[in-house]
């Protein structure tokens, strides 16, 4: 893959690095789909650009084996995901935190865990790209 070239509109800082730490998490859908297919390729673009990517990633299979309380529960807070994500925080200390969806096995306790370890510039960076959370009464 070749460089992007420079734009007039670029900035340049002289002695800090524009590589940068970043966190994406994503809970991913039990049929793949086109918000999965997005994160597989902003992670290797972010990559392909010398960026520093860690994932933090769930996927819908394992609601098969919950309770419905259970699922409902971890909806709205996931204890298991703000845990290991406050964990990821301290190990990696990213500058940026990117979530994509993350109902229902993150939760908003994703968020929470970004705010807790406050290492994150931006902690409360996501990507409204699902319709769910756009349209909350889709027919």
């Amino acid at each position: 893959m070749f460089p992007r070239p420079r734009l007039a509109h670029d900035t340049v800082f002289v002695g800090i690095s524009s590589v940068m730490k970043i966190l994406v998490a994503h809970n991913f859908y039990k049929m793949p789909g086109g918000e999965d297919q997005c994160v597989a390729t902003e992670v290797a673009m972010l990559r392909a650009h010398g960026h520093e990517v860690t994932q933090y990633c769930m996927r819908n299979e394992s609601i098969d084996s919950m309770s419905r309380l259970d699922l409902a529960s971890r909806t709205i807070w996931s204890r298991p995901a703000f845990h290991e994500l406050r964990q990821l925080f301290r190990a990696h200390r990213p500058q940026i935190a990117h979530f994509h969806n993350t109902l229902p096995l993150i939760s908003p306790a994703g968020y929470y865990a970004a705010r807790a370890e406050k290492c994150a510039r931006r902690p409360d960076l996501a990507q409204l790209s699902s319709s769910l959370r756009q349209c909350a009464f889709v027919p």
